[in-house]
């Protein structure tokens, strides 16, 4: 199919099948499966990366499953968010943590709301992190984890969860050590217990996408003022409906 400005986002072909989205998604399930988590989300192609709440799955950006598509949003954007297996799997882990939240009610968790706050606190259009706090590990850039207390939580397991991390050496001195330690007791609380709720709607799914390419990058870069960036030290929050 020939892709042009015009050509409307439900008008592309695209599928998991054979990306090497696909290959991530199989990776995660495996580090879940040595975690002993009995959840295999369901993931679908949508605008961006997001899990809804109450929804035990997550979207991915149409971007990622054609070499042309995103070759046209880093043209556009400056990136392609989830590009590459390493950035697209600290992604997947991040909202895995989403996902179990979802699935088995972590947020009413006393000790979860303790160490992590409140997950009805309103979400900042902006928000200025300190660079220098151990108190929230990182995991995504522009220390995601400080943008809300959902966000910090969903940063610690993707840190937990990463095989490549020796957290408990690597945040050795830092106070983030408590919020990872009582990720790791939570999992094994949950270990081999099926989730009671589960939901497999798709929100926003790219097939139900009108727009055309042209008015969805008009849009996305009014959003995000491509061109018009302030200090960087001021982070915009990005959308992830939680």
């Amino acid at each position: 199919m020939k892709i042009s400005m015009d050509t409307k986002i439900c008008d592309l072909k695209l599928t998991l099948k054979g990306s090497y989205v696909e290959t991530c998604f199989q990776t995660l399930k495996s580090e879940l499966k040595e975690k002993k988590i009995r959840l295999t989300p369901h993931i679908w192609i949508s605008t961006d990366w997001f899990c809804p709440d109450g929804i035990t799955g997550f979207a991915l950006p149409f971007f990622l499953f054609s070499k042309e598509l995103m070759e046209l949003e880093k043209r556009m954007i400056g990136e392609a968010e989830g590009e590459g297996h390493d950035w697209c799997m600290m992604l997947m882990r991040h909202e895995m943590g989403h996902v179990l939240d979802n699935a088995y009610g972590l947020r009413k968790k006393k000790k979860r709301q303790q160490l992590f706050g409140l997950s009805s606190v309103p979400y900042p259009e902006k928000y200025k992190p300190n660079i220098y706090s151990k108190n929230f590990v990182r995991n995504l850039d522009d220390y995601y984890a400080q943008a809300h207390p959902d966000e910090d939580w969903a940063e610690t397991f993707a840190v937990w969860l990463n095989p490549r991390i020796q957290w408990r050496k690597a945040y050795a001195d830092w106070p983030a050590l408590e919020k990872l330690t009582y990720v790791d007791s939570l999992m094994d609380e949950i270990a081999n217990i099926k989730p009671q709720k589960k939901s497999h709607e798709k929100i926003e799914c790219f097939k139900d996408d009108t727009r055309t390419l042209r008015e969805y990058y008009s849009e996305k870069i009014k959003r995000l003022k491509i061109g018009h960036r302030q200090n960087q030290s001021q982070t915009t929050t990005p959308v992830v409906m939680m």
